[in-house]
């Protein structure tokens, strides 16, 4: 079950990001702030 603890890690991780990266988008298109928030 163990076997890979670093690939589940980072893949927890992208999907996380993913999700925060998505509702930050969302909320700053919501507000009208979609082009202050150049990446």
């Amino acid at each position: 079950m163990r076997k890979y603890p670093v690939i589940f890690g980072i893949c927890l991780l992208i999907l996380i990001g993913m999700v925060f990266f998505a509702v930050v988008y969302g909320l700053s298109l919501l507000k009208g702030e979609g082009r202050s928030l150049t990446l």
